[in-house]
């Protein structure tokens, strides 16, 4: 990612009572990179900086306090691209469109559902496990864009975090001044079309296409998903809605069953393989971060019945989810 996502972030830890030097060093980040605003840093060095400082600082409002004084501006190259768009609508397409240029390991959309629009944002990276201030500051981030035009009292019809409710849900409604929904598939600011209809005060076209052209021509874009990654994203994200099988993801990528199948033989695995490795993906991370109830859990995977999660839970781990999920916070309570 841009290290222009840290923007700020030495002097918010300063003004915390925090050492940047001892949480940087802890992941191997020097904060002088922080200097360049179009240098990179690890996303996973960055959300860990952020999940130690909120635990050091005690303070779950850590990351949502460091988004919410986040201006556009701060964001460097996909910050001004944002600014310079035409209306509050294009500067969310342009955030789903080149937001991987500025992040990688990050799938960034802006999908229409009747009448709201949902910008979402999700890392896509099992190896960070520990992202809930991340997300609220990039849902902050977002949420800055709309108040540069909108003014400062604009607010979302309702925010989605991927995470579990904690003891601050109402700072978190109260800084985004709009209800929360924890334990979803992905973080989002949920809004409505006409609410984004103003004209952003700092438009530019010819600005925008140079700067678009600026953060691209660094080459920090996502490379294109694999035929298996995008069976992976199909499985996973239709588990919870209606049953998961080869025809259907078929259909959904318009890609014929038996070239499918040819294509997992060649990489020496199987569809119900796939399944089994995105359930396990899928079940790891919603026990960490999220406080889904085992039965709802086992929903979101597809399973019919608990003991059916259940089982194939200990299958992969050797012990039952609710001793997983106990031991990692017994580790996370650890410092560890």
């Amino acid at each position: 990612m841009l290290a222009a996502a840290g923007t700020g972030l030495v002097d918010f830890l300063a003004s915390r009572k925090l050492c940047a030097d001892s949480l940087f060093g802890n992941v191997g980040l020097d904060p002088q990179v922080l200097e360049t605003p179009t240098a990179t840093i690890g996303l996973d060095q960055y959300c860990a900086v952020m999940e130690q400082a909120a635990r050091r600082s005690r303070d779950p409002n850590f990351g949502l306090d460091y988004g919410q004084q986040f201006t556009p501006e701060m964001l460097g190259l996909i910050g001004y691209i944002a600014l310079s768009s035409p209306t509050v609508l294009d500067a969310a397409a342009n955030l789903a469109r080149y937001f991987g240029y500025h992040q990688q390991q990050t799938i960034t959309t802006l999908d229409r559902h009747e009448r709201l629009y949902h910008l979402t944002y999700r890392i896509d990276s099992q190896r960070i496990a520990d992202r809930s201030q991340d997300a609220l500051i990039t849902l902050g981030m977002f949420c800055n864009v709309f108040r540069s035009a909108a003014g400062t009292h604009w607010a979302p019809e309702a925010v989605h975090v991927e995470h579990g409710a904690s003891e601050n849900v109402g700072d978190i409604e109260r800084a985004f001044g709009a209800p929360v929904l924890f334990n979803q598939p992905t973080n989002a600011l949920v809004f409505r079309g006409e609410a984004a209809e103003g004209v952003m005060p700092h438009a530019d076209p010819r600005l925008l296409q140079l700067l678009c052209a600026n953060l691209t021509g660094l080459g920090l874009r996502n490379t294109p998903p694999s035929l298996i990654d995008r069976i992976r994203t199909t499985i996973r994200d239709n588990l919870a809605v209606r049953p998961v099988d080869l025809p259907m993801v078929s259909e959904v990528l318009s890609i014929p069953a038996w070239t499918l199948r040819r294509r997992l033989s060649e990489e020496n695995t199987s569809f119900s393989d796939l399944v089994d490795q995105v359930r396990r993906d899928m079940a790891e991370d919603y026990l960490v971060n999220t406080d889904l109830q085992i039965g709802q859990l086992s929903e979101r995977l597809g399973y019919a019945e608990i003991s059916a999660f259940t089982r194939a839970f200990k299958r992969w781990h050797d012990v039952s989810p609710a001793q997983y999920r106990k031991g990692r916070a017994e580790r996370l309570a650890a410092g560890r």
